[in-house]
């Protein structure tokens, strides 16, 4: 092992630096050995010379080189001479050269822990939106050994100190995120970087000993054992709207087929990253509005406002759109007042003529330009597609749609699905079935268990009663979210052939939208969860029972238990209309599924 003790490692009784600029190595060294070794004993009388090992050998010993050098090793065993009238045991030990006794330093000053820095020491034009990221040699915050320069072994672990950026004295507010094994961390800031200036990166890690039961700092040389990188780079130029991928969640979703246009009176663009300087405009120069124009130009208009501390857009939506219309919905900074003026910069100056006589009073007016006009342009921070449904709210689709068509389908033998056919205008898109941009699904699903004869007669007195049973028997073939336990959300739309409708560059073209030979039923899926919980929590009870050989008597029924077929009659499920990314119900519709065979 080949380590950097630093500078200020000494060997006792020497003032030289050890090793070579603080670098010594400790290991095993291949020598060869040739000699031969006796010993003195009184025999007959008369003290004799007996040779008991002759060698020449390879042999492996210990090293510690250079400066100073030294090796030992060591040889043994038993010899036996002189037909047994001498015999006994030996061990031998050769040293050459000077053992160091270290004093000072600490084995830690041969650990380099920061790998890297990203973005890299004097990069220009770095991406605003980027994370900068701190590399580890080593997992912060988690334990490991190191023999130390006392040749005794110690526990350490390493702590972050610091990782901040800076920009013109100012400290840039940010989160920090870990990867799972705790040796890279980024910086998410919360606004992106300041447009074209320096940014200072500093990262720094300390170390701690665990020491009579307790973490402490490690110093060295009475100094606090630190480790600092510091490094600079060159931020690009900041972009003059809002990026589609710096946009988290928005309402209205960006490119949604089906915006009920009353299910909820505002909206919201929720950013990955702030972008405050787009909503700081002088208001005597700009207006800043949102808009929606449909194909043939007609506009609505409406105010928004920035929330720096959530990064988020806010604004009430018109109440004047039209359903079944395409709209482009715009946030611009319009030209504020009488900016279109072409006098408006010139002003009338009037002067008095002196008048000798002073009975005519003259004056003269003049017109003077300043400076020159500057042409403002409409500008457009932020642009979207979308298309209104057909229906004003989910409820109003649902509640004209025929649902008259229900079915019992088998899965597999005594498991059954429920379905109910949906027959509307419009069907479903993707924001509301998927989910829009990594969200839950717009559309969420809840069986009503309450007052349902077959979950209260069969399925919760089998399977759920009690759950998780003796406190340990739980649900393990699945996650228990996010099913739940019991599996109340186990309901869905299936849409056939397409479920990830979006608003599409030929629609807007077209001006029009065609989903026709689409077909959806709700489907009722509860049965499938409930018989793969039975059999699962029957087999941990069946392999409990083979070792304890006594179960209670709940655990007596579950075993017991064949899966009931579910019953005919009615289910009720709770559908709901939730905002992405908010969790906010907009509204509620109870719809009934019936299992036609008893």
């Amino acid at each position: 092992m080949l380590k950097n003790y630093g500078d200020n490692v000494r060997c006792k009784g020497r003032s030289d630096p050890l090793g070579i600029n603080g670098w010594y190595a400790n290991g095993q060294a291949y020598a060869y050995f040739d000699g031969k070794i006796g010993i003195r004993i009184r025999i007959f009388g008369k003290r004799r010379k007996i040779e008991i090992l002759s060698i020449g050998a390879a042999a492996v010993l210990q090293a510690k080189l250079p400066n100073p050098f030294w090796m030992r090793g060591i040889v043994g065993g038993r010899f036996r001479v002189l037909g047994g009238l001498v015999k006994g045991n030996c061990r031998f030990e050769v040293t050459i050269g000077e053992e160091c006794e270290i004093i000072g330093g600490s084995a830690l000053q041969g650990v380099d822990v920061i790998a890297e820095v990203t973005p890299n020491d004097g990069q220009r034009e770095v991406d605003v939106f980027s994370t900068p990221q701190v590399v580890f040699n080593m997992p912060v915050e988690k334990e490991f050994e190191l023999i130390d320069v006392d040749d005794v072994k110690k526990k350490f672990r390493i702590k972050l100190d610091e990782f901040k950026l800076v920009s013109n004295g100012y400290t840039i507010p940010g989160d920090l995120e870990w990867n799972t094994d705790k040796d890279v961390v980024v910086f998410n800031a919360f606004d992106v970087f300041p447009s074209e200036e320096d940014v200072n990166v500093s990262a720094q890690v300390s170390f701690e000993e665990y020491t009579s039961g307790r973490w402490v700092p490690v110093f060295i040389d009475g100094k606090k054992y630190v480790e600092a990188s510091n490094t600079k780079f060159a931020s690009g130029k900041a972009p003059d709207h809002i990026p589609v991928n710096n946009i988290e969640y928005s309402y209205p979703v960006l490119s949604q087929l089906n915006f009920y246009k009353d299910e909820y009176p505002s909206g919201y663009i929720k950013l990955k990253r702030g972008q405050p300087y787009l909503f700081e405009e002088d208001p005597d120069q700009w207006e800043q509005v949102g808009r929606f124009t449909n194909s043939s130009g007609a506009q609505s208009f409406f105010d928004y406002s920035y929330s720096t501390g959530d990064r988020e857009v806010r604004f009430n939506l018109p109440e004047n759109l039209q359903k079944g219309t395409i709209y482009a919905l715009d946030l611009v900074n319009l030209p504020a007042g009488d900016q279109g003026a072409i006098d408006r910069n010139v002003s009338a100056r009037t002067s008095k003529l002196a008048n000798e006589g002073g009975k005519i009073d003259t004056e003269i007016t003049t017109k003077e330009a300043e400076g020159t006009i500057s042409e403002l342009q409409e500008q457009s921070i932020f642009g979207s597609y979308i298309r209104t449904s057909k229906f004003s709210t989910l409820r109003e689709k649902l509640n004209t749609a025929d649902m008259s068509q229900q079915w019992r389908w088998p899965i597999r033998s005594g498991v059954h699905e429920l379905g109910k056919s949906i027959k509307a205008a419009e069907l479903f898109d993707n924001a509301e079935l998927n989910g829009p941009n990594g969200q839950a699904p717009m559309i969420q699903y809840e069986a009503v268990l309450t007052n349902n004869r077959y979950f209260d007669e069969y399925m919760y007195p089998i399977t759920y009663q009690g759950y998780p049973l003796q406190g340990k028997f739980r649900v393990n073939w699945r996650e228990e979210q996010p099913m739940g336990v019991p599996p109340a959300r186990a309901v869905f739309i299936r849409q056939h052939p397409n479920t990830d409708l979006i608003l599409t560059e030929s629609d807007i073209a077209s001006g029009q939208v065609i989903t026709s030979g689409l077909s959806a039923a709700f489907i009722y899926n509860l049965s499938h969860y409930y018989q793969q919980d039975l059999s699962n929590l029957q087999n941990q009870v069946a392999n409990y029972y083979v070792d304890s050989g006594d179960v209670s008597q709940r655990l007596q029924f579950l075993l017991t238990s064949p899966f009931p077929r579910i019953l005919g009659g009615p289910y009720d499920v709770k559908v709901r209309y939730v905002l992405p990314g908010k969790n906010i119900v907009a509204s509620e519709q109870m719809i009934t599924i019936t299992n036609p065979v008893e």
